[in-house]
């Protein structure tokens, strides 16, 4: 439910103002929960196990039962609820998923973090098949894409795009904001 405003200096993560359709049910969605670091660490176990041999295992198993009793576990998930807390009127993880996920990795964002873009009438912009003659489809096409790219854009920026639904439940749009006019800059990574 997050997204940047403010100034390029200061950038917070909040929910935007619902006066466009775009926005209209992000303040109905719930909140991003914390797991459960019981659960966490049962899930980890499972996926680890099929990986080591015997030995390997009862071994993770005893590091993940030193961190999550009385170890640093606790205090992480302490820390993590206290957060999601604090940042009542956002998501708890937003910052830092963008900055991880989106700014600080070097790699093709389109390809690695696989957000996913979609031109459904794409055949639709193309133009006549006469038209293409004479090898101009490669061009027409690259075209078409770039001018339904910006089209999504535009809608992003104005506000005019339908919120995504998933079984008819609105998702979270928030990511869609900051996608098209983000970039990685080196002096404001965190590493």
């Amino acid at each position: 439910m997050a997204v940047a405003l403010g100034t390029a200096e200061r950038r917070e993560w909040g929910t935007p103002p619902p006066e466009n359709i775009l926005w209209s049910q992000q303040a109905s969605l719930p909140r991003l929960p914390v797991p459960d670091l019981g659960q966490t660490c049962v899930r980890y176990l499972r996926s680890v196990r099929p990986l080591l041999s015997d030995t390997q295992y009862e071994k993770t198993v005893a590091v993940v039962a030193a961190f999550a009793v009385g170890g640093k576990g606790e205090e992480l998930q302490r820390r993590l609820l206290a957060r999601r807390a604090a940042k009542h009127h956002t998501s708890w993880l937003a910052e830092w998923w963008n900055q991880r996920a989106y700014l600080t990795d070097r790699g093709p964002v389109v390809f690695y973090v696989s957000y996913f873009y979609s031109f459904k009438r794409l055949v639709a912009l193309l133009p006549s098949p006469e038209l293409l003659a004479g090898g101009r489809l490669q061009c027409t096409v690259a075209a078409a894409i770039v001018d339904a790219a910006l089209t999504f854009k535009s809608k992003i920026d104005d506000g005019s795009l339908l919120p995504d639904k998933v079984g008819g439940v609105p998702q979270c749009m928030s990511v869609r904001h900051s996608r098209g006019h983000s970039i990685p800059a080196a002096r404001h990574l965190k590493f």
